[in-house]
């Protein structure tokens, strides 16, 4: 169940200074805090917003006219969430949330995900999917597939219903909507791999993360299906997993790494066929200022010499 706790802390949050007014839901707006499913877009809209109900505009209505016949709301079957709490556009349009905002808010996902324990994460669109599945999501290519985080918990990538008539036809979309919500409403998720065409449901493979910039000395950790724990952050170490033992030497040693520019003596433990540790100490760990369930963007600067920054 999500606590009140949390959300008073999602809801006192002022960190990105990217927004200016930090203008989000209440919390009172969330739905079911106790409900089997969660269902997780980017942002708030600002119609929704000043609707204070999620899903207001026209993507709302058309989602919603999904669950027609059911007797039940949104706010019913799902605990309703985004990935970036505030909402992010300016002189009453809305925008696509930063890099650095999901990546300020997302530990508040995770967060929700591990207190709710929902049987499945319903993700409306790129952004969050990307997020959840730590890689980039093709979701014209992926809609209706369903992946396992965390050796746990199954997220169901969709299409968003902004936009849909560019990504398929309009009709089918809702009747695919329609009759997910029907097999979650009647609790029959053996349903949902027939709505979707050539839906698959697999576990995450453990595969690196390719950087933007195409550098191949610089990779992101942790790599998919693992997480950054809070164990981790006190312990000052990072599990470094095996996909990427290539990046670094073949026997334990000292090696040194640098974060906002200032450089720390690190340890370096190889293990075979399990993960890395590579212990950067308490005051790098601050400096580096990851949060649990954040990502690291590691970058090869010599043979024992790492750049570590948050991402």
């Amino acid at each position: 169940m999500i606590s009140k706790e949390l959300l008073e802390k999602i809801f006192s949050c002022t960190k990105c200074e990217s927004i200016p007014d930090h203008e989000k839901f209440d919390i009172h707006s969330h739905g079911n805090l106790n409900a089997e499913y969660m269902l997780v877009s980017e942002a708030p809209a600002i119609d929704s917003l000043d609707a204070k109900r999620y899903w207001s505009g026209n993507s709302g209505k058309l989602l919603r006219s999904c669950l027609q016949g059911l007797d039940v709301e949104l706010e019913d079957l799902f605990y309703l969430n985004d990935i970036v709490k505030c909402w992010t556009g300016v002189n009453g349009t809305n925008r696509k949330p930063t890099d650095q905002e999901i990546s300020n808010c997302g530990h508040f996902l995770i967060k929700e995900i591990l207190e709710l324990e929902p049987k499945l994460i319903l993700a409306f669109g790129n952004v969050v999917s990307s997020y959840l599945l730590k890689r980039r999501v093709g979701i014209k290519e992926e809609h209706g597939k369903i992946y396992t985080i965390g050796n746990k918990y199954k997220v169901l990538v969709l299409l968003h219903p902004s936009n849909i008539d560019f990504s398929m036809k309009r009709e089918t979309y809702k009747s695919q909507i329609s009759s997910l919500f029907k097999a979650l409403y009647e609790k029959k998720l053996e349903k949902i791999p027939n709505i979707f065409p050539e839906t698959i449901t697999e576990a995450m493979p453990e595969l690196p993360q390719k950087p933007s910039n195409n550098d191949p000395r610089s990779f992101i950790i942790p790599s998919s299906g693992n997480s950054i724990t809070d164990s981790d952050i006190s312990a000052g170490q990072l599990r470094i997993t095996i996909d990427f033992k290539d990046y670094f030497p073949k026997e334990s040693c000292r090696l040194k790494v640098i974060i906002g520019g200032e450089t720390y003596n690190a340890s370096f433990t190889y293990k075979i066929g399990r993960s890395h540790v590579l212990r950067i100490g308490g005051k790098a760990m601050e400096k580096l200022g990851i949060e649990p369930y954040g990502s690291v963007r590691l970058k090869k600067i010599s043979i024992d010499t790492y750049e570590l920054k948050t991402v």
